[in-house]
């Protein structure tokens, strides 16, 4: 070669330089906000894979109780307790428990433990939901606090009347009085997940805190159930 550069050579030159500059800068700049995948900006903001189970507000349980004849004086001292929880199904749930207000945090420690030692629990749902059906609410294995009610097959007032009591996984601990067992098909099995027994660091917790556990009874055991009796 002569070391002359024809014309055109110039311009093509040229053309593949700028080519090449726009392709590395394209490669190198970053990603837009409106480039993003919308589907996962939408689930970073979710924030959360919790599966929440009631959106209940105090005010519309307040008013659903006392729509229904229950004491105002007693309905006025109930708390509604957000709690977090694994289900059996292996994810996290967000729940409600309407409760007495000098309960609450109780509850939320005992929760907080259960999670963490990853006891699984039904459903946590404000037994209004379930049209303060009792037996309709063990069927779906709900754990329940405030309801007022007779305990069942006497005129006595249960103490979940007063929200001072709470029901955890029914199906799990079920009542037995005999051959009488609910709710209908329950089994008692201290093997199963979600199960309540003498030995579990939960029922400790709570008797810790003052409650009574309906399994320590004699005549009947009601492993579900556990009381803090403030009146």
């Amino acid at each position: 070669m002569n070391g002359r550069v024809h014309p055109d050579c110039g311009k093509t030159r040229g053309a593949w330089c700028a080519l090449i500059l726009a392709f590395v800068c394209a490669a190198g700049a970053p990603v837009r906000a409106k480039d993003a995948d919308p589907s996962a900006t939408a689930h970073r903001g979710a924030g959360s894979d919790t599966i929440i189970d009631s959106r209940r507000t105090l005010v519309a349980e307040r008013q659903a109780a006392i729509a229904r004849g229950f004491p105002p004086s007693i309905v006025n001292r109930q708390a509604l307790v957000a709690v977090t929880y694994l289900g059996f199904d292996g994810r996290i749930h967000r729940g409600q428990l309407l409760i007495d207000g000098r309960l609450a945090n109780d509850i939320k420690v005992v929760f907080d433990e259960m999670l963490s030692r990853r006891f699984p629990v039904g459903a946590v749902v404000p037994i209004s939901q379930f049209g303060w059906d009792d037996a309709r609410s063990m069927k779906e294995n709900n754990t329940s606090g405030f309801n007022y009610r007779k305990i069942k097959g006497t005129s006595r007032i249960s103490n979940h009347a007063f929200g001072q009591a709470i029901d955890i996984n029914p199906v799990q601990n079920p009542y037995i009085n005999g051959r009488h067992v609910s709710p209908p098909g329950a089994r008692y099995d201290p093997t199963e997940p979600g199960t309540l027994t003498a030995h579990s660091p939960l029922v400790k917790l709570f008797k810790a805190r003052g409650w009574r556990w309906g399994g320590d009874w004699t005549s009947v055991k009601d492993y579900q159930h556990f009381e803090k009796v403030l009146r």
